[in-house]
């Protein structure tokens, strides 16, 4: 058995079971480990956090061979063709240099020995472990495992499945659920596309009555119809049925959930988890339980997960796992400090997008952002005439209405075409650049597709 290794000043290689083994997990090594495990924003913002640190080795596990900006998924499974765009393969771009990559499936975590066990390349010892594998959301999040070749054919096998279908169903009335309703519409637009919500109306109570009408009024505009009811927690491209809340069956070719379905931890003993799954973590994001453990995004601080606060988790924590590392459990830690407290951005996000380019719409939700961008759009209800800003006057007549029409909220299809242009589709030009995820659109080194492997069977 082989598994996938490399070292960031090394370049990929492969090595051989026994010796991966004998090197990762021999406890007479000369430097403490830290150990990171997952695949996205908060494990790499934590790697990033750790690079320099040359007192304690740093190593990454993840799950796949490439990162993937899942943010545009509803995008991309309703237009397959553009997947490469939010896919970087290119190890040398993703890659933080200065820590050991190790590419396998975390199978299980003994806090008592501070061991991993890995599904190809056997047991891993850790003398701190950030735990940052994120949560569960099918087609959203790649399988475990999954290499670019399965995934990519996954994206496509879907989108051709979407494509052909009368009638595509989305469960979930959320801000994932309007994404990927819309995507889909505006993608076919002779499609069905039904958006299911088990109370009959849109989002969380984080959000006011009016923005719940507002939005059920865009997605009108859209002929996407809103019912009432609630299906299964799996996705399935077969033909079938359901019954709504009003006795009335509802035919579907196409079945998406778009909801959460809790955090990836099942690899964790249950004594470290909240009954969510969650790692019940203390104010330096520590697990209680064991002391060793610290968890980013997966923790019971309740702060959900939004970009900027895992961010400043990850930091925070990556900070923390150190000093427990070099010194101890005993060692003085800081506290986290959240990145702005007073927004509830994990339950009601900064933005809110129903579908891109023409027909689409995004909703800019003033409240959720920082002061200057309220005082800039006059608390949200547009700058020209209202605010003397040169910028505003300047475009008087020829405005973009990137900020939506001036003297009322900022909304519309003017912002939703902006903010793909400007930020790209789902953030991936600007966020993945803000987060330290490189390489977005690339073709790897050499050119051509990554040679992908068949997925690591279990020893």
């Amino acid at each position: 058995e082989r598994c996938s290794f490399s070292a960031s000043l090394r370049g990929p290689r492969w090595v051989d079971l026994r010796l991966r083994t004998m090197a990762v997990a021999d406890d007479k090594r000369e430097r403490k480990r830290v150990v990171v495990i997952g695949n996205g924003i908060s494990a790499v913002s934590a790697l990033t956090a750790l690079k320099g640190r040359q007192k304690a080795e740093v190593v990454a596990i993840f799950a796949h061979e490439f990162l993937e900006w899942n943010l545009s998924a509803t995008y991309f499974f309703a237009n397959p063709s553009t997947y490469d765009q939010f896919v970087s393969r290119d190890k040398t771009l993703f890659e933080v240099p200065g820590v050991t990559y190790v590419y396998d499936v975390v199978e299980a975590v003994e806090p008592s020995t501070k061991t991993l066990k890995l599904r190809g390349a056997g047991p891993m010892a850790y003398d701190a472990l950030i735990v940052a594998s994120g949560y569960k959301l099918p087609l959203i999040q790649r399988g475990l495992g999954q290499t670019y070749a399965q995934r990519k054919a996954e994206v496509q096998e879907w989108g051709a499945a979407i494509a052909a279908a009368k009638t595509v169903v989305v469960s979930g009335p959320g801000a994932i659920g309007l994404e990927y309703a819309a995507d889909i519409k505006l993608a076919h637009p002779k499609t069905r596309v039904v958006l299911l919500s088990r109370s009959g109306t849109l989002m969380n109570d984080a959000y006011p009555d009016r923005l719940k009408q507002k939005f059920a009024e865009v997605l009108k505009k859209q002929n996407i119809e809103l019912l009432k009811g609630s299906g299964g927690t799996e996705p399935t491209k077969e033909p079938a049925s359901l019954t709504l809340d009003d006795g009335t069956t509802l035919e579907y070719d196409v079945f998406i959930p778009a909801f959460g379905q809790g955090v990836q931890t099942a690899f964790l003993p249950s004594s470290l988890l909240d009954k969510k799954g969650a790692v019940v973590t203390n104010q330096f994001l520590q697990s209680t339980s064991a002391p060793e453990i610290f968890a980013v995004g997966v923790n019971s601080t309740g702060q959900g997960f939004s970009a900027p606060k895992l961010d400043q988790q990850a930091k925070d924590a990556g900070k923390n796992a150190v000093k427990v590392a070099l010194e101890g459990p005993s060692a003085a830690l800081a506290p986290h400090k959240e990145n702005q407290p007073s927004k509830d951005w994990g339950n009601r996000p900064m933005t809110v997008k129903i579908g891109y380019g023409p027909g689409g719409y995004i909703f800019w939700d003033a409240e959720q952002f920082d002061p200057a961008f309220t005082t800039i759009t006059c608390k949200g209800q547009g700058g020209f005439p209202l605010w003397p800003c040169v910028c505003c006057w300047c475009c008087a007549g020829s405005c973009s209405h990137a900020c939506g029409t001036c003297g009322s909220e900022c909304e519309g299809e003017p912002a939703a075409r902006f903010y793909q242009n400007f930020f790209g589709t789902g953030g991936v030009g600007l966020f993945t650049k803000m987060f330290g995820l490189k390489g977005f659109g690339k073709a790897p080194a050499g050119g051509g597709p990554v040679k992908a492997e068949a997925p690591m069977e279990r020893a």
